[in-house]
């Protein structure tokens, strides 16, 4: 009989301490999928920022057979991707 009123206690810490483990588990996964979202975003604005930047200035993609490392100068000095000189 004393063995069976010790193991009601042992297995409701075991339940008691599996509710937190859950809920921080749940909460890191929330966080991940936030930051997958967010850097989703990121390469989505950032691949049209080079498109919209591509389609007015067409002299960079003639460029971009022939690429230097001069270009690099030749780019930044024109303004940078955002077109501010």
């Amino acid at each position: 009989m004393q063995q069976e009123a010790y193991s009601i206690p042992w297995f409701i810490g075991v339940v008691l301490a599996f509710i937190p483990i859950t809920l921080t588990w749940v909460e890191l996964r929330r966080e991940q999928h936030a930051q997958r979202e967010q850097t989703q975003k990121e390469i989505m604005d950032t691949y049209d920022r080079m498109i919209e930047y591509r389609l007015h200035r067409p002299e960079v993609l003639g460029s971009a057979r022939r690429w230097e490392h001069t270009c690099f100068d030749w780019i930044y000095d024109h303004g940078g991707p955002d077109g501010d000189a």
